[in-house]
């Protein structure tokens, strides 16, 4: 049993050198954990009451105690799917047409992949603070085209971010516009991958998330206009990412020895 431990560990620790290279880190469960505790882009902090409620927390002290306990460490078997999807969202996102990123600029961005469990902590749902991607455990049982199509979304969550007035240029060339602040608007749902407005579509009409009422059952009790998206961020990062699959509807397999064999070539080429 000992060797056998020794065996995985070895694996393991290899493993981990090679995928947390240049291109890719993955934060291990206490570094995940410490993150969110921090809260250092106080999204936690930022919270409503309306938006504890609707994750059944009655304060923030909770929610944070909550989420940085749903932390969680990657398995060799996680990294290594997440290894070929990554290279597959950025092989898509260095061709994909689009009048709002930069193909070079996005795919120069580095992969950093946080990992959490159950919906104690924003429901499960996949999304980014700060340069970091958080997914959960079970988009982890996902068809692999699936997951890709998320990772190229959430990659294009990093770019708003990373280059927020080269996008918000985009934005206004194209017809958005900011409406207000979205601090202004007490019933707005909280959405870390956003920014800290509202703003009107190209056809004028508001784009944003509102719960029914100051106690939602969930944070998908949500009224919105016309099914517009909740913010030109989310418009255009599901519109860049569906046209993967798209195009892509086959890739439900995973080719372990060809993730093996491009390991080293993606990480230091």
């Amino acid at each position: 049993m000992r060797m056998f431990e020794r065996c995985y560990n070895y694996i393991n620790n290899f493993l981990s050198n090679i995928l947390n290279c240049n291109k890719i880190k993955f934060l291990s469960k206490q570094e995940t954990a410490n993150f969110i505790a921090e809260d250092k882009d106080k999204y936690i902090a930022s919270l409503s009451k309306s938006d504890l409620i609707a994750r059944r927390i009655n304060n923030k002290r909770t929610y944070l105690i909550h989420s940085y306990n749903s932390a969680i460490d990657f398995t060799i078997e996680d990294k290594q799917k997440l290894i070929y999807a990554s290279k597959e969202a950025d092989k898509f996102l260095s061709i994909v047409p689009s009048k709002y990123i930069s193909n070079y600029l996005i795919t120069n961005i580095k992969w950093r992949f946080a990992f959490t469990y159950s919906k104690n902590y924003e429901y499960g749902l996949s999304h980014t603070r700060s340069n970091i991607i958080f997914l959960s455990s079970s988009i982890m049982n996902v068809e692999l085209n699936k997951l890709i199509e998320t990772l190229i979304h959430e990659k294009v969550h990093l770019y708003q971010r990373l280059y927020k007035t080269l996008f918000n240029i985009a934005l206004f060339r194209e017809g958005y516009r900011v409406a207000n602040l979205r601090k202004e608007e007490p019933l707005i749902r909280a959405n870390p991958d956003l920014d800290e407005y509202t703003y009107r579509n190209p056809s004028g009409v508001k784009m944003m998330y509102r719960y029914k009422t100051y106690y939602p059952s969930s944070i998908f009790d949500i009224e919105y206009n016309n099914n517009e998206q909740e913010h030109p961020y989310e418009e255009i990062a599901y519109n860049i990412a569906i046209q993967y699959s798209n195009k892509n509807n086959n890739n439900d397999n995973i080719d372990i020895d060809s993730i093996n064999n491009d390991l080293y070539n993606y990480c230091y080429n």
